[in-house]
């Protein structure tokens, strides 16, 4: 017999995206979310408010990642063909863009002082990128 399943409480419903909401992430403050959708946009939201106060566009493909970075003045975005961009949310443009893996980057992650990002894809790839590298591969 099946335990009864708690439901939680709708803690925060707002319509994100034009189709699926693929990824999210809360800022190091707290008060701020990115989400990426299939919809290619990469949007911002201030926690408790329903419309978005920024979104990026420069994806050609749905985003499989975000992830805010260095004290969430930038966010990387990766798309489903493994394209990463790295915005500069002050100036609202693409700082970066990178190349190098070959299918859907999955999961971002980057070193708090801001030396690297790493990314790990459907290519069975796990890459780091050091400013002003290329990226590098490592299996």
């Amino acid at each position: 017999m099946a335990l009864p399943r708690k439901l939680t409480e709708r803690i925060y419903e707002i319509k994100a995206h034009n189709g699926n909401v693929t990824s999210l992430d809360v800022g190091e403050t707290g008060r701020v979310l990115v989400t990426g959708g299939q919809d290619r946009n990469v949007n911002l939201w201030a926690i408790g408010q329903t419309e978005c106060f920024m979104s990026l566009t420069g994806h050609n493909r749905p985003i499989d990642c975000v992830r805010f970075a260095y004290n969430d003045d930038f966010v990387y975005s990766a798309d489903d063909i493994g394209i990463i961009r790295r915005w500069d949310l002050n100036a609202q443009t693409i700082c970066s863009t990178l190349n190098g893996h070959m299918k859907s980057v999955r999961t971002l992650d980057f070193n708090p002082s801001g030396e690297y990002v790493v990314s790990g894809s459907n290519d069975t790839t796990v890459r780091k990128e050091e400013e002003g590298d290329e990226m590098s591969t490592h299996k």
